[in-house]
């Protein structure tokens, strides 16, 4: 029996716009959104719905496209919109979803984690699963890994490995 954790679901991106993403939802593909480009309909209505028939919904925070084109991110949306999703589904285990970070900056990560730590936590309270991304820095991923347990209490989260882009 596989672990409540393994990763066994292929997310179909791209479904931007309303009209591709309702597509998506009518099939009931597994399908990945990034959260800044997410619209007040789909955050309320399309994505929950689409949760809670059983359908699987990755949301990307959007710091790999902030990275890649040097735009500051709007952290506080990408918060609430997480905040909204679990809480508006039924099913808060088809989520997953990418805890907030700095592409290429560990101790920023850091400091995103502890400032959101709460938020972090009641994620994987309520069932959704959450991808804490590994930054590379000072700290080995196994040390960073063992401060995200501790500042979270809990191993009940998924390490994410970014890409070395940075």
């Amino acid at each position: 029996m596989p672990s409540p954790f393994t990763w066994n679901i292929a997310f179909h991106s791209g479904f931007t716009a309303d009209s591709d993403l309702q597509t998506a939802l009518d099939v009931g593909i597994a399908i990945g959104v990034v959260a800044d480009r997410v619209t007040l309909r789909q955050q309320l209505r399309a994505l929950p719905d689409h949760l809670d028939r059983g359908g699987k919904v990755f949301v990307d925070s959007g710091a790999f496209t902030a990275f890649r084109r040097q735009l500051a991110m709007d952290r506080p949306r990408v918060i609430a919109l997480y905040r909204a999703l679990c809480t508006t589904t039924l099913r808060p285990e088809n989520l997953s979803i990418v805890a907030p970070d700095v592409v290429g900056d560990q101790q920023a990560t850091l400091l995103l984690w502890h400032r959101y730590a709460r938020d972090i936590r009641s994620w994987i309270d309520a069932g959704a699963r959450v991808i804490i991304p590994l930054q590379a820095g000072s700290l080995s991923a196994g040390e960073l890994l063992q401060e995200a347990i501790g500042l979270l209490d809990t191993k009940a989260f998924c390490a994410g490995i970014p890409s070395n882009l940075a």
